[in-house]
């Protein structure tokens, strides 16, 4: 099973779409985004780690060695992810409990 986390990255001024490009190239790193506001970018990572023997060893050493030391980054904030939800999975849910007849009662205005 794979282990997911968000990794937000600043980057030197004018090295964010470099970073990117590099990042990307990592097998692990599914998205490289660019952001406004605190970061710069936001990589999501897929880490294939055996669920019943779990640690945060290989996506240590995918922060800390392979994303942190490209030229251009100045830090990195990792989220491991705890829940994945799909908009497919949401979308499900919602309609599951439509049809059962547990649709939520709207508020009038």
């Amino acid at each position: 099973m794979a282990v997911s986390a968000y990794v937000l990255i600043n980057c030197q001024g004018g090295m964010v779409e470099e970073v990117a490009r590099r990042i990307l190239e990592g097998r692990h790193v599914k998205t490289a985004d660019t952001l406004f506001g605190d970061y710069d970018l936001v990589a999501y990572l897929e880490v294939e780690e055996m669920l019943d023997t779990f640690s945060v060893r290989r996506l240590d050493e995918i922060v800390t060695k392979e994303i942190a030391r490209i030229k251009g980054v100045v830090s990195t904030n990792t989220h491991i992810v705890t829940t994945s939800r799909d908009l497919r999975e949401l979308r499900r849910r919602l309609l599951g409990e439509v049809d059962r007849g547990k649709e939520r009662p709207r508020r009038e205005t």
